[in-house]
C-alpha cells in the first residue's frame, strides 16, 4: 500500500507543471525573480558616466525606474514600462552569475555608499534574497557585469545607454 502512495506521488510530480525540479525552465526566470539596483556615483573605470538612478524590475515584469540620488525614505519609483519574459529571462541570464558572489556585509544603504557605487537587492526563487555592494568605478568582473545590466535596464527605460 506504500508503494503504490509512493508510486503516486512521484506520478504528480512528475506531472505537475514545475516537474520534478519545481520552477521555471533552464535558462527562464523564476517566477519570484526580482532586481533593484541603486547607482551612486559618477563615473565608471572606463569613464563611462554612471548616472545615479534606481532601477526595479518586479516579479510581474515591471520596470520602475528614477532618476537622481536616492535616500533611505525615498519613495518606489515610477512605472516606465512593463517587460516582456524575454526581456526578463534575457536579464536572468546576466544576473543568474551573481549568486555566486559574496553577499554586502554591514549595510546596504544609499547614505552609506561612497564613490561610483551600485547597491543591489536581487530576489531569486522562494526565499533566497541577496544584496551586493560593488565598486562601479573598478576593473573586476563584478562591476564589469553590474555596469552592463545597469546599461539594459537604461536601454530597457529608454534612457539610452
Amino acid at each position: 500500500m506504500k508503494w503504490i502512495a509512493l508510486v503516486c506521488l512521484l506520478v504528480v510530480g512528475v506531472l505537475s507543471p514545475g516537474g520534478c525540479a519545481g520552477g521555471a525552465p533552464r535558462g527562464s526566470a523564476p517566477d519570484e525573480f526580482s532586481l533593484s539596483i541603486t547607482v551612486l556615483g559618477t563615473r565608471s573605470a572606463t569613464g563611462t558616466p554612471m548616472e545615479a538612478a534606481w532601477y526595479v524590475v518586479e516579479p510581474d515584469g515591471a520596470l520602475r525606474v528614477a532618476v537622481g540620488g536616492r535616500q533611505a525614505t525615498s519613495g518606489t519609483p515610477p512605472r516606465v514600462r512593463q517587460l516582456t519574459r524575454a526581456q526578463i529571462d534575457a536579464l536572468w541570464s546576466r544576473v543568474e552569475a551573481w549568486r555566486g558572489w559574496a553577499p554586502a556585509s554591514g549595510g546596504n544603504r544609499p547614505e552609506e555608499a561612497i564613490g561610483a557605487t551600485a547597491l543591489i537587492s536581487v530576489a531569486w526563487a522562494g526565499n533566497d534574497r541577496r544584496s551586493y555592494r560593488i565598486d562601479l568605478a573598478g576593473e573586476s568582473a563584478a562591476s564589469e557585469s553590474v555596469r552592463g545590466v545597469v546599461g539594459e535596464l537604461r536601454g530597457l527605460a529608454w534612457m539610452g545607454r
